[in-house]
């Protein structure tokens, strides 16, 4: 129990720090290896956790990729929710942008935000609107959290695709040092291209 409270307090100041101190990204961004739209149509494996199926928002991307995106019908419900129009009425839209239906612990959802080549900036987000609507209650005064604390996942692409999720993302702490580098090698869980 400790170590958990100790991995909290840790998450809160790391969030503090960071919201206090953000990076900028870079100007301009590099673009991905790949169009932007390819990820809409990928799907991404890992035998301990599951798939991920990223569904873009259309506005976020850009004007020459947003006429050749076919939305996904689960996408376009997903991203038509009340919770999922919440977690967008608080995002920067200016960045090519995910999101990911991910109810796993606390989470609810998990947002791709673009910010360089082939690096996003990742956010576990948790709403309780779905509950609060399947109790009876109307819709506002839901609660959203994670939206600013943001870690890193790498689009790897070439002979092996898949995701490279690091940054401290799942919780390592003092479990061990996270892989260093870049690409596969680097990921603390990968989610290979299925």
């Amino acid at each position: 129990m400790l170590i958990l409270e100790r991995r909290f307090e840790e998450i809160i100041a790391a969030g503090l720090y960071w919201a206090q101190h953000p990076i900028p990204r870079p100007n301009p961004p590099q673009p991905p290896p790949l169009p932007f739209t390819t990820l809409a149509y990928r799907v991404f494996t890992n035998p301990a956790y599951g798939t991920l199926r990223l569904c873009p928002v259309p506005q976020t991307m850009p004007k020459d990729s947003a006429s050749v995106l076919k939305p996904n019908p689960s996408c376009a419900s997903f991203l038509d929710s009340y919770a999922t129009k919440r977690i967008l009425s608080v995002t920067d839209l200016t960045n090519p942008t995910y999101l990911i239906s991910w109810k796993r612990g606390f989470s609810t959802h998990i947002r791709f935000a673009h910010w360089s080549g082939s690096i996003f900036k990742i956010s576990v987000i948790s709403s309780n609107a779905e509950i609060r609507e399947a109790e009876g209650f109307p819709s506002g005064g839901d609660v959203l959290a994670g939206l600013d604390q943001t870690f890193e996942v790498e689009w790897v692409t070439g002979k092996e695709e898949g995701l490279a999720f690091r940054g401290n993302f799942w919780g390592m702490g003092e479990h061990g040092n996270p892989p260093a580098g870049k690409g596969k090698e680097s990921a603390e869980v990968w989610f290979a291209k299925g």
